[in-house]
């Protein structure tokens, strides 16, 4: 066994020990006063609406509608301009079959033309 000195006993005798009852006591003060300053805390966000946009399913439900609003309009708006779009572009196709058209009917005019002046200059 170990034997003390006698500076281990006066350490001992002159050194302070606190009990573990008042160790846990001040613990739970601790805890108490943190628990009741985060509860301060959400009292004054709730009262300063912070909460409500956050949590508040109402007001959540609100924001959703408004976004599908925006959405639907903008959809609609997409929808729309396509529809545009599309007729243009068959306007565009009609307009180049015509001239397709027009084309090949010039050109047979032309072949025609030159094989009666091939004729004619052998004449």
């Amino acid at each position: 066994m170990a034997r003390f000195s006698l500076n281990d006993t006066q350490w001992l005798t002159q050194a302070s020990f606190e009990p573990a009852a008042a160790r846990r006591r001040q613990f739970g003060r601790a805890a108490l006063a943190c628990a009741l300053l985060a509860t301060a805390g959400l009292v004054v966000a709730a009262r300063a609406g912070f909460l409500d946009e956050q949590v508040s399913p109402v007001a959540r439900l609100a924001q959703a509608q408004v976004e599908v609003e925006r959405l639907s309009t903008e959809l609609e708006r997409a929808n729309t301009e396509l529809e545009m779009e599309r007729a243009t572009r068959a306007e565009l196709q009609r307009h180049a079959d015509e001239l397709g058209e027009r084309v090949a009917k010039l050109t047979q005019q032309i072949e025609f033309l030159s094989s009666r002046g091939t004729m004619a200059g052998n004449r």
